[in-house]
């Protein structure tokens, strides 16, 4: 799945999202010329971690994400 963005009939922005067994795996940012990837960690039926390549299109920094293993919005269903 993509997300596309636009000025004019110019594409300046893409998000594609990978899916492995129903949940997202990754997804590849595209912008300005640039690109950066999140790839996504699951422990059991929650979602544990997201790490990011450095964002070209941001800040080049990269991050790594933990979240709350007790947390209702990390469950996946």
């Amino acid at each position: 799945m993509a997300i596309r963005g636009y000025l004019g009939k110019t594409k300046n922005y893409e998000r594609t999202m990978q899916y492995a067994a129903g949940r997202l795996a990754s997804e590849e940012i595209q912008g300005a010329g640039k690109s950066s990837r999140i790839r996504y960690t699951y422990a059991g039926n929650r979602l544990a971690s997201a790490e990011s390549t450095n964002d070209t299109t941001l800040d080049n920094r990269s991050r790594k994400i933990a979240f709350r293993s007790g947390s209702p919005s990390t469950l996946v269903k």
